[in-house]
């Protein structure tokens, strides 16, 4: 099992590499492959960082859709194992693509259900501080 886990490390590792050089099919790809590996054998946390990478990737190619369905999943994920750094950096990722591409009711709608996520789950005034500080980038 470590060396499936540590294959997958590469392979997220690898997929991250190509994010950052805007080679964007590779990224999807490797990042893809690492949050399968991850998902086989129960890795739910290391699953959720390969699928942010993923989406980043599918947003790159213009796939936005298919990228933000990915980001939730990743989110989904985080919130799920009770990863608030994780899940508060994805979450972050997602509003700001929604932005750039012009979904502002979106971003305000998944504002509120952060808010709520995190007052249900977390309870973090840091994270909460954050969250409403996001509101006022949606006008």
């Amino acid at each position: 099992m470590y060396v499936l886990r540590g294959l997958a490390l590469t392979e997220r590792l690898i997929g991250h590499a190509y994010l950052g050089t805007g080679a964007f099919e590779q990224a999807n790809q490797h990042a893809s492959r690492a949050a399968d590996l991850f998902s086989r054998h129960g890795f739910r946390t290391e699953q959720g960082q390969s699928l942010r990478i993923a989406g980043e990737s599918l947003f790159g190619l213009n796939k936005v859709d298919e990228g933000l369905q990915v980001l939730q999943k990743a989110i989904d994920i985080q919130v799920a194992e009770k990863d608030l750094s994780e899940a508060l950096t994805t979450f972050t990722l997602t509003n700001r693509i929604l932005t750039q591409i012009g979904r502002i009711d979106q971003v305000r709608r998944n504002l509120s259900a952060g808010l709520e996520a995190n007052a249900a789950l977390f309870a973090d005034k840091k994270v909460e501080a954050d969250i409403r500080s996001q509101f006022g980038t949606c006008q």
